[in-house]
């Protein structure tokens, strides 16, 4: 022990217990980050940090891709890259056909099938603009701080329109306002059906909605006593009165009015609800009548009408990674990566427990040698 009880030797002591500790840590921190998995109701597994790795190459790619939306994709400069990619105009479901050529603005891997959403395959929304920020960087680990994103002002502001027809979807239980050129989807918590009992104090909508359908009218067919149509841009509809009985449409507008409007002057919609389903759900919050007045309009909340919604997907072009000399792209370098890291994933939990006795043993080392020093040593052993 006499070695130990030297200034340096401390020293030396307390830096290998914080070597190993911070050795301890970090293969802690290693083994959780390579190891930890993601279970799927579908009963697949998902090793995390594999697809976070290929995730992050994805985020570069469509940096580079969307980056030129308006100028072809980057095709020039991605299709000579390790990446099979595509670009879809708007948002989709999860149950879309991944496979299905139709759907793609552009594609470089026709015949060739899209992975599972819980593989290798990277697929995000995003939405652009002529003021998107477009950030790129040659090191895409957003763990390691790269920064590769889309940065675009979705923030919407209040505009008001003024009401070219009002309609009731039987189908989806919702009522639509055409104002604008466009359906809008109405806040549900400002209209609702009443029965006739309803209170008297509410105002009567009919006539001011009689003098909408009668312009609307003009710009379509004629109607006729026996087959009375309500027109929106062009199209006729039969009022909801027909299929539902006694119908009246309660509307309350932005100032604590309170509207009546009769089934007659409302347009059935039911026959467009496969199209009305698909406007955003988040228009209709806050959509509602200003005031009932000659002719009404309704306040919402809009959009950059130089929006653009795209979907990016890509996965490895495994071909290509498997060819000698390859581009040393996003996915090569993901591989790359994922390869280290699984090589070095079983000696992890080795270096773990080494780490930790080594951490304890120079402890315990330091703690002994602490109280002595080596003069201290020799003047126990001299007589008096």
């Amino acid at each position: 022990m006499k070695r130990f009880y030297s200034i340096k030797a401390k020293i030396l002591l307390a830096i290998a217990c914080i070597f190993f500790t911070v050795c301890f840590l970090v293969s802690i921190v290693a083994s959780y980050i390579i190891g930890a998995k993601t279970y799927h109701s579908d009963g697949s597994t998902t090793y995390s940090f594999r697809k976070e790795v290929f995730d992050d190459a994805g985020k570069a790619y469509a940096v580079l891709a969307l980056s030129k939306y308006d100028s072809g994709f980057n095709t020039d400069l991605l299709n000579g890259m390790n990446c099979y990619y595509g670009v879809i105009d708007g948002a989709i479901s999860e149950d879309a056909d991944l496979n299905d050529n139709s759907i793609y603005l552009y594609r470089n891997f026709a015949g060739v099938s899209v992975p599972s959403w819980n593989n290798e395959l990277f697929i995000n929304s995003y939405t652009v603009n002529d003021k998107t920020v477009f950030n790129r960087s040659e090191q895409f680990l957003g763990m390691f701080g790269a920064q590769n994103s889309i940065l675009t002002d979705t923030s919407r502001r209040e505009e008001v329109f003024e009401v070219q027809g009002i309609g009731y979807d039987t189908l989806g239980s919702k009522a639509y306002v055409y104002a604008n050129d466009r359906f809008f989807a109405l806040d549900s918590f400002w209209y609702g059906r009443v029965m006739d009992d309803y209170v008297a104090e509410a105002h009567n909508m009919d006539s001011t909605f009689s003098k909408i359908w009668s312009m609307n009218n003009t710009n379509g067919e004629e109607a006729t006593e026996e087959n009375e149509k309500l027109f929106i841009a062009g199209n006729a509809y039969d009022p909801i009165s027909k299929s539902i009985e006694d119908y009246k449409l309660c509307l309350n507008s932005s100032y604590g009015q309170k509207g009546i409007l009769d089934g007659d002057y409302v347009a059935d919609l039911s026959p467009i609800h496969d199209t009305l389903k698909d406007i955003d759900s988040f228009d209709a919050v806050g959509t509602r009548f200003t005031y009932f007045n000659d002719p009404p309009k309704i306040r919402s909340e809009v959009e950059n009408s130089q929006n653009k919604r795209f979907t990016f997907i890509c996965f490895p072009n495994e071909a290509k990674l498997s060819t000698k000399g390859h581009a040393n792209d996003y996915y090569a370098k993901a591989k790359k990566i994922v390869s280290v890291a699984y090589t070095i994933k079983p000696f992890v939990p080795i270096v773990s427990i080494i780490s930790f006795v080594m951490i304890w043993v120079c402890f315990g080392l330091f703690i002994k040698a602490a109280g002595h020093t080596k003069q201290s040593k020799k003047n126990c052993g001299r007589s008096v």
